[in-house]
């Protein structure tokens, strides 16, 4: 019985972890972010070379579809996704 008593609290506890919090916090996806994917679509199709430089203070990934790339959210990141043989550019998106 001292065993139930000393280990409930902990199973309680490690279920009151896993409930969502509200509101952004830190390591937290920003809302509100402008995103300018839309200024990347014409590229889709075309080789990846062809991107223009990014406009400063632009936050841009450009990877291959095959890369590795951390899963952290930015409401204001393009990606740029390239295909690895071809270099042509096969999705623009934001995040």
């Amino acid at each position: 019985m001292t065993r139930f008593a000393l280990v409930a609290p902990l199973g309680l506890l490690a279920l009151a972890a896993c409930a969502p919090m509200e509101g952004a916090g830190p390591g937290m996806p920003e809302t509100g972010g402008s995103c300018p994917a839309a200024k990347y679509q014409p590229y889709v199709g075309r080789n990846q070379s062809t991107l223009p430089a990014a406009a400063p203070g632009e936050v841009r990934r450009v990877v291959c579809d095959t890369c590795a790339v951390t899963m952290d959210y930015n409401a204001s990141r393009v990606n740029v996704i390239f295909d690895t043989e071809t270099n042509i550019v096969e999705k623009v998106t934001c995040g």
